[in-house]
């Protein structure tokens, strides 16, 4: 869900830095699928949007109500950039960054979480 807040700002940063330094994102897996839901901010109003975590402490914390069956499940930070970003891209699904328990938190293009983890490398 869609948060439009300092906070929520603030962990998306947390989330660049903190992959770019672990080498590793982190999202929640059951034994089929990945954790996702509907966007709700008013300019990406029903796309998808797939969450990620800079740790799976964090991730963990939003396995319950719909999620309480996934796990936290560790991307390695190159196949995210290379394989995930680019088909999410071109499936027009949203990245969500470190949302908090509530599930709520900043959503974004796939390309321009890219650009910023590239900025952030130094590549």
């Amino acid at each position: 869900m869609f948060e439009s807040t300092k906070a929520a700002r603030e962990r998306h940063q947390r989330f660049v830095e903190r992959v770019v330094l672990t080498r590793a994102v982190w999202g929640l897996k059951d034994a089929q699928t990945w954790a996702s839901t509907v966007s709700t901010a008013p300019t990406t109003h029903g796309r998808e949007v797939i969450p990620f975590w800079s740790d799976s402490a964090s991730a963990r914390q939003c396995a319950k109500d719909a999620w309480a069956k996934h796990e936290p499940t560790e991307i390695p930070l190159d196949v995210f950039i290379q394989r995930w970003l680019p088909q999410m891209a071109l499936e027009r699904c949203l990245a969500g960054t470190n949302w908090s328990a509530q599930h709520s938190g900043h959503e974004l293009e796939p390309d321009a979480l890219r650009d910023e983890l590239a900025r952030q490398s130094g590549h």
